[in-house]
């Protein structure tokens, strides 16, 4: 219901007695914004309803953190967990991207002061491997330019020289789910041009039609029909953008604030 008055809300004329405000003091909302430190939220991204029991006990079971965490049915596919402490909370964004019968869980970090309906799901975090660089493009200045070209760059994993040896360059980036994933780019060097492949690790499910991680291939409108059969001779996107072998899991939450920074100053303010 929540979600049909956000979609309603332009067309909706207010009472006089409905337009006014309750005014929320800020200390009224302290001490939920302080148990809220160790809260993240988090939507599956599918169109279809999951199981609720099956979905909170699989998380809990593939998280593996060491104290309990209660996890509490906010929406449409959208939970709140509820951590005992900052390192399990941590532990669980570190090991993003985490995904529920092959569908993204998006996760964000709590946010106390916006209700859950109007809450925006639809960026998350994955590493790329970009293969097929020339030695000579294998620095930390390159995977920012490239990576940029998918999202927004959070880390490339570089020596201290910033200079990145190896089968492939990797980047931790922000990714935007609505738009279609990128399969790689074309680079120019001194007139050498040649595409650099991008690889996603731990990717969930994505169509090969249209490269949208919000939903699967079955799921398209876009899919082609050859008569009553779906046309699955030329699909555009595949398995192959998946990455085979994965580095290791920098923590996240070196690189991002855990808390809203709105959320953060009332905190810190103590109001």
């Amino acid at each position: 219901m929540a979600e049909d008055i956000t979609t309603l809300w332009d067309r909706l004329s207010l009472t006089e007695e409905e337009s006014k405000d309750v005014v929320v003091k800020e200390g009224d909302i302290h001490a939920t914004l302080e148990r809220g430190r160790f809260c993240l939220i988090g939507k599956i991204i599918t169109e279809k309803r999951v199981n609720r029991d099956a979905f909170k006990g699989t998380m809990l079971k593939i998280w593996k953190v060491d104290t309990t965490v209660n996890i509490v049915d906010v929406g449409f596919n959208l939970f709140l967990f509820e951590f005992a402490n900052e390192t399990d909370l941590q532990k669980v964004c570190d090991g993003q991207p985490w995904s529920f019968d092959q569908c993204l869980l998006c996760i964000k970090y709590f946010d106390g002061l916006t209700s859950p309906s109007a809450m925006p799901f639809t960026h998350t975090y994955l590493w790329i491997q970009l293969h097929n660089l020339p030695f000579g493009c294998m620095n930390a200045e390159i995977g920012v330019q490239l990576g940029s070209s998918v999202g927004k760059v959070i880390h490339v994993e570089a020596d201290e020289m910033g200079i990145c040896w190896g089968r492939y360059l990797r980047v931790l980036l922000e990714l935007d789910f609505t738009m279609p994933l990128i399969r790689g780019k074309m680079i120019n060097v001194y007139g050498k041009r040649s595409f650099i492949q991008f690889k996603y690790e731990r990717m969930p499910r994505f169509c090969f039609y249209c490269g949208l991680l919000l939903h699967g291939t079955n799921g398209c409108s876009q899919k082609p029909y050859v008569g009553s059969e779906r046309d699955v001779s030329n699909l555009q996107y595949g398995s192959w953008m998946r990455a085979s072998i994965t580095g290791p899991y920098l923590g996240l939450s070196k690189f991002v604030s855990a808390i809203p920074m709105d959320c953060f100053l009332l905190l810190k303010e103590g109001r």
